[in-house]
């Protein structure tokens, strides 16, 4: 099956450019599944370089949103804290805790002044995972999700932090499917899911189940096929 295994790791690269291009470095551990939900963030802001350290749990206030448009309020969880420390594991050269620290200041700077950037917040996400802050970039992803709520990134990510990082995949799962209702013509995510049902739930008819709504979705795409196939033969 199309299926990435944890232990396939690679070094992933981040970078900003605020000129207007979009690029990302990382350094650090990342399995490559994640590789389909970080490499596809484009919507309505300039992407930057991302990255944060330790967040308190997340409490709740009311937002009004759209209420000048006779909207109703919405409830927003608070921004997360991008006061705390900056803590980079030793596996990181001094260049790239360098590198990695300025990346880090530079957008927390750009979320200070305002905290409605989706991307920034994605890629902060990403960056906090990357040094191993897995608490921290669930709150950075549940924030994304929560001023952006049909968007499939932050949840797809959540999904891989809750089933792979954080052993929760009750919440692995919520996220997933979250992620493949707000975009249903995706087929990576369907194989994404399956491969979290055979790994971490050790449910094939649940990972084949999903391939098949994926194909009655896009019945066309060949990579769904095959996965379903390799799922059967599994």
């Amino acid at each position: 099956m199309f299926n990435m295994n944890k232990n396939n790791i690679f070094i992933a690269l981040i970078v900003l450019t605020l000129g207007g291009f979009i690029g990302y470095f990382i350094y650090t551990d990342l399995m490559v599944r994640d590789d389909f939900v970080a490499t596809s963030v484009l919507s309505e802001e300039q992407p930057v370089n991302t990255l944060v350290e330790e967040v308190e749990d997340a409490v709740v206030e009311i937002v009004e949103v759209g209420a000048e448009d006779g909207g109703d309020a919405v409830i927003l969880p608070n921004i997360p804290d991008l006061d705390g420390g900056i803590i980079i594991p030793d596996s990181y050269s001094l260049e790239q805790k360098e590198e990695i620290t300025n990346k880090i200041e530079n957008i927390i700077a750009l979320l200070r002044q305002d905290a409605d950037l989706f991307n920034q917040w994605l890629g902060l996400g990403l960056l906090r995972k990357s040094i191993e802050d897995y608490e921290g970039a669930r709150q950075v992803w549940e924030y994304a999700g929560a001023i952006r709520p049909q968007n499939s990134l932050s949840f797809g990510n959540l999904g891989v932090l809750y089933g792979y990082y954080l052993q929760n995949p009750v919440l692995a799962e919520e996220n997933y499917l979250k992620a493949l209702e707000n975009d249903p013509k995706l087929p990576y995510l369907y194989v994404q899911i399956a491969d979290f049902y055979v790994e971490v739930m050790d449910s094939t008819e649940k990972a084949k189940s999903i391939l098949e709504k994926g194909i009655s979705e896009i019945p066309d795409d060949e990579m769904l096929k095959a996965a379903l196939r390799a799922t059967i033969d599994h």
